[in-house]
């Protein structure tokens, strides 16, 4: 299953679609801005919480499978490691980044 909780860089204008007619409809153009600035900011803190705070390992797994979109399998036969251990190192990066979002206020 993939997750798009962490898939800010694919989401730019068509992010929650419902959400942005519905919302941006009512608000001005100052929230509009606001909301955008919240993204990019979230999109920094995670950038520089994967650099930071994740293993070497658990960057390897994460971007392959996030943005090279790559299957737990093909990761497991890359990196020569099973697939359980990709999926353990995919899950306590994502754990890791909510704790940071977390505590950014996100």
């Amino acid at each position: 299953m993939r997750h798009k909780l962490l898939s800010l860089e694919r989401m730019g204008d068509r992010a929650i679609p419902s959400f942005q007619e519905e919302t941006f409809g009512k608000w001005g153009r100052e929230e509009e801005e606001s909301f955008s600035q919240k993204r990019r900011r979230m999109a920094a803190l995670l950038q520089e919480g994967i650099q930071k705070e994740l293993t070497q390992r658990q960057k390897d797994c994460f971007r392959k499978y996030y943005f090279q979109k790559q299957s737990q399998e093909e990761i497991a036969r890359e990196l020569g490691i099973t697939v359980p251990t990709v999926s353990r190192h995919l899950k306590k990066a994502r754990s890791r980044l909510q704790q940071i979002a977390r505590y950014g206020d996100f």
